[in-house]
């Protein structure tokens, strides 16, 4: 997370709560400007305070707020963080957030709302109630329909980041900072590999979730410039109650897929990878020569058989982003402008869409066991 010389300089200011520049750069035998570079980044993080000549450890400035007075300045902060559950997916992203605050000697409670608004509202009023100088929230749902939340926040005038949630360009929710994972982004860059390795039928899985509306805007961009990815259904299911039902969308998807002619699929989250993977080689499909998969997140990517290639967001980046917004936020007061923190998931490209040879040395598409024609490759559009 740290270079070696910001480390150094974290294990000072967090001794003395402060340091000079001369002196660190005596101490490590770098220069004075080397120096100056590690200080900004790490004050870029919000871990430290700029200040003349060097940094402070970045704690609670004085405030009008009722934090600021409750508690007064100079002291640790307490920081809340609200996520629908324990799952992997956020536990790495509190990880991230809780090496950050550990970072500033400051302190982190989390809180469990198991995806329904009323404990979001509930979690919000306690952490409110125990005074902690700021929360991470990340709405059960959507912030559309986390509006009444998102109000209470307003109300109770308590420093907020949204986390992992995302806002239309349209909404009117503009007084909010955010930290998400560009999901938009991450769909995109699947597409444009599949579509780079001669995919011009690409469908889409993904169980609803606020994720799944992004991946489906990526593919409604795609589409724009590959006309072939238009007439691909995008299948978002409901989730299903048990296992039954989970093979039988399944089941489903593969039908639609031999239907339309579809080679590739960009399925979220990951375990419907695996289990489309599954289903896929019990019917004789090969992979990637019959079905190219990528899935969307990587929990789940070693028990599918075959390397996964996946889109995996930064969930720990964005933990540790929302922090140092949070602590910006709560320093800056009310001169604080709202910012808006997209991260780009990372596409790792492994077997499960790597077949396409006959594609990367110019022959014409040759057959699948299915006996549709692979395209040849070429740019979409």
């Amino acid at each position: 997370m740290f270079t070696a010389r910001q480390e150094e300089i974290l294990r000072a200011v967090r001794r003395d709560g402060a340091v000079r520049v001369t002196e660190v750069a005596a101490q490590l035998g770098v220069s004075q400007m080397s120096v100056r570079r590690d200080i900004n980044a790490l004050a870029d993080l919000g871990i430290v305070n700029r200040v003349h000549g060097g940094a402070v450890l970045a704690t609670l400035q004085p405030s009008t707020g009722p934090a600021g007075l409750a508690r007064g300045q100079g002291r640790p902060l307490c920081l809340g963080m609200i996520v629908p559950d324990p799952s992997t997916y956020f536990q790495q992203m509190i990880q991230g957030a809780r090496a950050a605050t550990e970072a500033i000697g400051a302190q982190l409670r989390v809180g469990f709302s198991s995806y329904d608004h009323g404990q979001d509202d509930a979690l919000v009023r306690r952490m409110v109630d125990d005074r902690l100088d700021g929360l991470l929230l990340t709405p059960s749902h959507s912030l559309a329909q986390a509006r009444e939340t998102l109000g209470l926040l307003s109300e109770l005038g308590t420093p907020v980041v949204i986390v992992e949630r995302r806002q239309e360009a349209t909404s009117a929710i503009d007084s909010f900072d955010y930290v998400s994972s560009h999901h938009e982004h991450g769909a995109l860059q699947a597409l444009r590999h599949l579509v780079g390795t001669g995919h011009r039928r690409v469908l889409m899985l993904s169980l609803p979730s606020p994720t799944s509306h992004w991946i489906q805007r990526a593919f409604d961009l795609a589409a724009e410039q590959c006309d072939q990815l238009r007439d691909i259904p995008r299948l978002v299911p409901a989730h299903p109650q048990n296992d039954r039902e989970a093979d039988a969308q399944i089941e489903h998807v593969l039908d639609v897929i031999g239907e339309t002619g579809a080679t590739a699929v960009v399925a979220h989250p990951d375990k419907q990878a695996v289990m489309l993977i599954q289903r896929a080689r019990a019917r004789g499909w090969t992979l990637p020569d019959d079905l190219a998969v990528v899935a969307y997140d990587e929990a789940l990517a070693e028990p599918a058989g075959i390397p996964l290639t996946t889109v995996a967001p930064l969930r720990r980046t964005v933990g540790r982003l929302a922090v140092a917004r949070l602590v910006q936020r709560i320093n800056e007061g009310a001169a604080h402008i709202p910012q808006h923190i997209l991260v780009p998931p990372q596409l790792h490209i492994r077997e499960s869409t790597g077949g396409r040879r006959e594609e990367s040395t110019g022959r014409e598409g040759a057959a699948g066991k299915r006996g549709r024609v692979r395209p040849s490759l070429g740019r979409a559009g």
